[in-house]
């Protein structure tokens, strides 16, 4: 495996895990409690599973790296600007799916919030991606 694919990675996971953490599970948390339906707030894990958000954020990570990779974004605002867009129309997919097929949200307010909450994610990890899938390209390697 590439050492910039792996890099990217790892730097992409950490820096996921720590601002979802910090987006949904401190300053938006009562927002969003408070505007799901009250099925999925009994379903929610108290405490979740640390350890399997942190796998989901380095799947998220090597996906965009992986991207990266295949499609030459090497630097920070072609992965801020192709992040955004690939959260965009994950989060906006699922979403959409959700609302249709569960009662997750209590309006669609709610899932307009997520899903920019997940494009402005997008964009940071997409950004700083980029940037280390450029590292050493810079310097003519």
């Amino acid at each position: 495996m590439k050492s910039n694919l792996l890099l990217a990675t790892i730097v992409g996971a950490v820096v996921s895990f720590l601002l979802g953490w910090l987006l949904w599970g401190y300053l938006m948390m009562d927002y969003f409690n408070a505007n799901m339906g009250e099925t999925y707030v009994l379903l929610q894990k108290n405490p979740p599973e640390i350890w399997m958000i942190f796998v989901a954020q380095v799947l998220f990570a090597f996906l965009l790296a992986y991207i990266f990779d295949r499609t030459g974004t090497n630097n920070f605002m072609d992965g801020l600007k192709m992040g955004a867009l690939i959260f965009f129309l994950i989060s906006a997919g699922f979403d959409v799916m959700l609302h249709a097929t569960v009662d997750v949200f209590k309006s669609h307010t709610a899932i307009i919030v997520d899903i920019l909450m997940n494009v402005f994610m997008g964009a940071i990890i997409g950004g700083i991606i980029g940037q280390l899938m450029g590292r050493g390209k810079q310097q003519g390697a």
